[in-house]
């Protein structure tokens, strides 16, 4: 083999193997893309799940204070009837007294 065969077979080697680590870089750079994209959406989907389970406790939470404050409200309701009703009962007793 001369010499400058030899020198053309390397120089073939050199670039078939500048060709194949340049794929494996290119490869490789994918798929770390590829991961790196994967755990941003797997944050973004964990992110979302946490805000929505948190605006719905939210919901529970104000749907809760809103039922007390009616029931709040009802026994004031109630509370007065009674009274009203007491005092009428208490003036019709009154006036039966006096007639």
């Amino acid at each position: 083999m001369s010499g400058w065969r030899l020198t053309g077979l390397i120089g073939l080697l050199g670039a078939l193997a500048s060709i194949v680590f340049a794929g494996w870089l290119i490869l490789r750079f994918i798929q770390q893309h590829k991961q790196r994209m994967e755990k941003r959406l797997e944050m973004l989907k964990k992110a979302a799940a946490e805000k929505a389970a948190a605006e719905q406790a939210a919901a529970e939470q104000a749907a809760a204070e809103r039922l007390a404050a009616k029931r709040v409200a009802a026994e004031r309701l109630a509370a007065k009837r009674a009274a009203a009703e007491q005092a009428a009962a208490e003036q019709a007793a009154a006036e039966k007294a006096a007639v």
